[in-house]
């Protein structure tokens, strides 16, 4: 668990730099942001769960502001990146047990996050990408012990529930995922 916010500059190589410093040693949160500013969401602060929401200014170093916080103390959101150049979504994760729940934030202003809809399943620890218009969550881990194996999909610029997407060639947790601009990886 660290406070630690490091950046690098993808144009060139090199080791990674201090940029500023979260509001408390954190983890089991979900990042997030568009070309303006990087967003900081739920987790836990040395084992409390929190529904905090804060974010930095990229083009300057320093360290996090306030922006707002989730609907609740949300951790286990699902891994990854799902956000337009304008809003932040937050899919699943653990409020006391998994969540369907998809939030979103506006990323240019400040507040509080706002229910978006529900994922298919009840999920966290998914893998979830996107690209500028609609966004993806896949895999994961719920309660009763299992490992979903579907996708969802939703589309971001519009709120409403997630729809079935397809399904995975093979069930797992804590999913990674990366956005090459027209589509996605898990693993």
């Amino acid at each position: 668990m660290s406070n630690v916010i490091d950046y690098f500059t993808l144009s060139s190589a090199g080791n990674a730099t201090d940029f500023g410093d979260l509001a408390g040693a954190r983890q089991h949160h979900n990042s997030t942001g568009n070309n303006t500013r990087g967003i900081f969401a739920g987790g836990s602060y040395t084992g409390q769960d929190n529904n905090t929401i804060d974010y930095i200014t990229i083009a300057s170093t320093g360290n996090v502001t306030d922006f707002g916080n989730l609907l609740g103390n949300t951790l286990y959101m699902c891994n990854g990146t799902a956000a337009s150049a304008t809003r932040a979504i937050f899919m699943g994760g653990e409020v006391g047990s998994s969540v369907n729940v998809i939030q979103y934030i506006t990323i240019g202003s400040t507040g509080d996050a706002t229910d978006f809809g529900d994922l298919v399943a009840v999920v966290q620890w998914s893998g979830t990408t996107s690209n500028a218009t609609k966004a993806i969550s896949g895999g994961g881990y719920n309660d009763n012990g299992t490992y979903p194996v579907a996708i969802d999909v939703v589309t971001i610029a519009s709120t409403g529930n997630a729809s079935d997407f397809g399904d995975l060639t093979e069930a797992g947790r804590n999913l990674t995922a990366a956005c090459g601009g027209q589509g996605g990886l898990t693993a």
